[in-house]
């Protein structure tokens, strides 16, 4: 109390915890984008007259550095009214810090509080010791102590449901891992798992449908912020303890949380929430170096394929690499089905199919071979997202929960890619139908329908899929692949006037059911997706904190240009596909007249990368992972001879196939 006093300059009453540091928090988070203001949601019971708690301590060997917990439940003063940070654990020698919760000095505490402490936060501490312990530890014994840990935390976790069953109003008892030991030397990200503790006695359910009477049952959480069962942004609990206690006042940031109507037995809690922790932290340990390799590696390809103009020679084995360069996203989205979750492992895998891509796509034309790897790109993509979403966040170039940038929908890096692979699918469709006409002639003569509105059709298909609030909630990259679908409706050539028609018809329905969505998920209030609250803040005319999210996109994108990889990556393919298609001259008349699909569809996804630049969130990462497929049929298709394409048109071989 008197160094609080002191830093301060305030007293603290008879508030039971203080943290002294405050003015420190206040000022490193006042130039945060949104603000953010400590002790927001203590000030907020405070205005409903209701008063908050804290339990418990996490200090490792006497270091008083666990004692977090009071962040959550202080007030803009930095007090918190009742509660105690010390006397609650017991010595344990077979523990690697020497103590442990002593859970029964906890809940007597926790009894014992006044009736006015509407909040209370309980900080465990043994798995918060472990991870500062870790360092000291093999991984045998860090793997033993965790168990021992998370039993002790299971026992207590018991005690205080059926302590809860008899103190009415004390309920729900919200577990919240917002820090989970990791491995060894491995970082401490958000939450990972949660729980909600229900009243005793009641049957609980395992995933199985059955179940059988027991102290308590639980719930995964969930938020329409994260809209994933177990996972909830640390950001969405002051709204969902407003939520939960009827205090009516809204919160600046996150949505409440609810309970899944799966219900789990305790037992299963640990091991349930290990399972998604493990999965999650192994594909963010090993999804940088792999990202990094990959890029690397399409920078070299893209480089070659450049020096190739002058060395005819080393074309050839640019176009074998392209292929299997083509193919390492869908190996990505592939690793969590096939169980691989070892970084080594995934990379040799997935070294191994693209190889073998390189090699099947050796025997066939360039048409052929990306119309089969561009089509199951964007089956599997659109597959994924349809089905939950649940490869890409287990995928390296998918978007990492542990990060916490998107929890759903499609994320910038396969945007990118599903916006690619589309126009190119889509431009080598056109020449497929353009190539099955009755004669060459037909289609100057105005009688091939199909072919532009065959050449919209998937890219429209793809930007209402991005579009779509539910489902791929990226309104960046669905706006790039209806440029793409417009880019082809004028770039295939020779079509009859009524498939122009079509084709443009094809991506104004897209755009227009793209608008109706977003227009139902802005009428979804506190369920609606990030695309339709900020349709509601323009609604409202909340141009503030509209500023705020484009200040805020601007800045991301700038610092991504600056120091991302993926602006390399970008650079280097844009000039490869530039100079491949526009020198020597003839490399841009012989695509364009013998394979006019493939042009079509390469010309449309170069634009499309340009449109994810400018429009979406992280442009670079979209507009780079969009560049993916374009740079690689260019370099194949113009480089597989080691001279431009030869008089055997492209359209002719899928026409064959």
């Amino acid at each position: 109390g008197d160094l609080h006093r002191r830093l301060a300059g305030a007293d603290p009453g008879q508030a039971a915890v203080v943290v002294p540091a405050l003015a420190r928090l206040a000022s490193a988070n006042r130039d945060r984008s949104p603000a953010v203001t400590p002790g927001w949601l203590g000030e907020a019971l405070a205005r409903s007259g209701l008063r908050a708690a804290v339990l418990g301590e996490a200090d490792f060997a006497g270091r008083y550095d666990g004692r977090g917990a009071a962040l959550l439940a202080m007030d803009s003063a930095g007090t918190v009214a009742y509660g105690r940070l010390e006397g609650m654990t017991r010595p344990d020698d077979a523990f690697p810090a020497g103590v442990g919760q002593d859970w029964d000095a906890l809940l007597l505490a926790w009894e014992t509080l006044p009736g006015d402490a509407a909040l209370v936060v309980i900080e465990s501490g043994d798995l918060r010791r472990l991870e500062a312990a870790a360092p000291l530890l093999d991984h045998g014994r860090w793997l033993q102590a965790r168990e021992q840990a998370l039993q002790r935390l299971r026992r207590g976790l018991e005690q205080l449901l059926a302590a809860a069953a008899r103190r009415p109003g004390r309920n729900p008892v919200w577990v919240l891992a917002a820090a989970p030991a990791q491995a060894p030397a491995a970082a401490a990200f958000g939450v990972l798992w949660t729980w909600s503790g229900e009243a005793a006695g009641e049957v609980e359910k395992g995933p199985d449908g059955g179940g059988s009477a027991g102290p308590g049952g639980a719930a995964l959480l969930g938020s329409p912020s994260a809209r994933r069962w177990g996972v909830v942004p640390l950001t969405d609990v002051t709204a969902a303890v407003l939520a939960e206690l009827g205090a009516g006042t809204a919160a600046p940031l996150g949505r409440g949380m609810a309970a899944g109507t799966d219900r789990y037995p305790w037992d299963l809690l640990a091991p349930a929430g290990t399972a998604l922790e493990a999965a999650l932290a192994a594909n963010h340990a090993g999804r940088v170096p792999l990202i990094q390799g990959y890029v690397v590696a399409l920078i070299v390809t893209a480089a070659a394929a450049l020096a190739a103009v002058r060395w005819r020679g080393l074309g050839r084995v640019v176009a074998w690499a392209a292929p299997g360069m083509a193919a390492v996203p869908l190996a990505f989205l592939l690793l969590p089905g096939l169980g691989i979750q070892e970084a080594a492992l995934r990379a040799l895998v997935t070294g191994v199919l693209a190889a073998a891509a390189s090699v099947w796509a050796s025997r066939l034309g360039t048409a052929c071979a990306f119309a089969v790897l561009a089509g199951l790109t964007v089956a599997a993509v659109a597959a994924d997202v349809l089905l939950g979403g649940t490869a890409a966040v287990r995928s390296p170039l998918g978007h990492s929960l542990l990060v916490g940038a998107r929890y759903y929908g499609i994320g910038n890096e396969y945007g990118g890619v599903l916006v690619g692979s589309a126009a190119l699918a889509g431009g080598l469709a056109a020449g497929a139908a353009r190539g099955a006409g009755p004669r060459p002639g037909a289609v100057r003569a105005g009688r091939t329908g199909p072919a532009a509105a065959l050449a919209c059709l998937v890219p429209a298909a793809a930007a209402a899929l991005l579009l779509h609030p539910g489902l791929g909630a990226n309104f960046g990259c669905g706006l790039a692949a209806l440029v793409s679908a417009g880019v082809l409706a004028l770039k295939v050539p020779a079509a009859a006037p009524r498939s122009r028609r079509a084709a443009v018809l094809a991506a104004a329905g897209a755009a227009a059911a793209a608008a109706v969505l977003i227009l139902l998920d802005m009428a979804g209030g506190a369920q609606a997706s990030h695309i339709g609250r900020a349709a509601q803040q323009a609604a409202a005319a909340d141009w503030q904190s509209l500023r705020e999210v484009a200040l805020r996109k601007v800045r991301l994108n700038w610092r991504l240009i600056q120091y991302a990889i993926w602006s390399r990556m970008f650079v280097v393919s844009l000039a490869a596909v530039s100079v491949l298609v526009l020198r020597p001259a003839a490399g841009l008349r012989r695509l364009s007249q013998r394979d006019p699909g493939l042009f079509a569809g390469i010309v449309a996804a170069v634009m499309g990368a340009g449109a994810a630049l400018l429009l979406n969130d992280s442009g670079v990462v979209a507009a780079a992972t969009a560049m993916i497929f374009p740079t690689a049929a260019a370099a194949h298709a113009l480089l597989a001879s080691g001279r431009p394409p030869g008089p055997e048109s492209v359209d002719t071989q899928v026409s064959q196939i």
